[in-house]
């Protein structure tokens, strides 16, 4: 029996009511932080003689969004992985651009960009021309504890012709793999999803790795096509692809590679290597990591707790007295308004993040 909970559980154990009669409960109880408020004396019922089997009486089903305590609300974790790096220098342009320092670059810009929106913190396994090992990429995302991972790239091919971006997943045959490898490594693996694996016989364990993996693929499928989509017509492909690369092995954190372009192709080569072309792809990349997040934020994330809505600045307001009223921080509405200053003006339009 697997239970797929919404949040941690308290369980407990409880003992025996009779000598002569074995029963099996579990008892599975929202952590204190989880919910505060009081249960009336009909939710909580009259407890039944110790003699006595009595059914257990269902408890309401609670509402996840009203009883999630706000203070624990986080922003949602991204890591971005810049490709190659240092000693491997990824594929050589037509003019002699390097993959590894086209893609620091543009993963230096959507780190700065995903880094202004209000509920996420961007991270980076590499912010220099450093060699990174493949496996130590993946590993990094999962012990900062990423949600999701963004690898990007930029491709070679044998025809000059060929352009566009390009988004990958993890292909069937690549999660097999690495679900092997995982559970003959347990020992060195032990967490997969928040659960330890080392303790699990191996029937267990392999069920509960594959419902972990299967849920991040899933949910790697859903944003590669959102970010495809962000990117228009500048794709390769209409479709996303699945291949069995390393960095998208991990079984607990959703990740897609994106390759930005074709260096073997002139005219690409040439935009990629501009800033203000980078910077186009980032947006489109960030349009399709917020899209994804509209819909799959989870219930600990700020963004699914949060509306936005617009305000019009009229004479006498100032940013501490417009927080004040909406019971927000100043520094959230610089964020998602993107302000580099306190300074604002009559008829300006301001986001503010207001919760749900």
């Amino acid at each position: 029996v697997v239970f797929d909970l919404a949040v941690g559980i308290e369980k407990s154990l409880l003992q025996t009511v009779a000598a002569d009669a074995d029963r099996l409960v579990f008892k599975l109880n929202y952590p204190t932080w989880f919910s505060t408020r009081p249960r009336t004396p009909e939710q909580v019922g009259t407890p039944p003689p110790a003699d006595t089997e009595k059914p257990a009486e269902a408890l309401p089903k609670p509402d996840i969004a009203k009883q999630i305590n706000k203070t624990q609300l986080r922003d949602v974790r991204i890591m971005i992985d810049p490709g190659h790096g240092g000693k491997d220098p990824g594929a050589i342009g037509a003019s002699g651009s390097q993959e590894k320092d086209i893609v620091l670059s543009a993963a230096l810009i959507l780190h700065r960009l995903l880094n202004q929106e209000y509920g996420i913190t961007a991270m980076l396994t590499r912010n220099s021309d450093r060699f990174i090992d493949l496996r130590k990429r993946l590993d990094t995302a999962r012990t900062r504890q990423a949600d999701l991972f963004i690898s990007l790239h930029a491709d070679a091919f044998h025809h000059d012709n060929v352009r566009g971006a390009s988004v990958y997943v993890l292909s069937d045959k690549g999660a097999s793999s690495e679900a092997a490898r995982i559970l003959a490594q347990r020992e060195n693996e032990a967490v997969v999803g928040g659960v330890n694996l080392d303790d699990k016989d191996n029937a267990l364990a392999s069920i509960l790795l594959d419902l972990s993996q299967t849920a991040s693929m899933e949910r790697a499928t859903v944003l590669g096509n959102y970010i495809l989509t962000a990117f228009g017509k500048n794709v390769r492909s209409k479709r996303i692809e699945s291949a069995g690369f390393l960095v998208l092995k991990s079984p607990d954190v959703p990740s897609v590679l994106v390759e930005l372009g074709y260096l073997t192709n002139h005219a690409e080569e040439k935009l990629l290597r501009q800033p203000a072309y980078q910077t186009r792809l980032a947006k489109n990349i960030v349009n399709g990591i917020k899209r994804y997040l509209s819909d799959y934020a989870t219930a600990d994330m700020i963004l699914a707790h949060t509306a936005i809505r617009d305000y019009t600045v009229v004479r006498g307001d100032t940013l501490f007295a417009i927080a004040k009223r909406f019971g927000t921080q100043i520094g959230h509405i610089k964020k998602i308004s993107k302000l580099s200053s306190d300074t604002i003006h009559v008829g300006q339009i301001l986001k503010i993040p207001m919760r749900r």
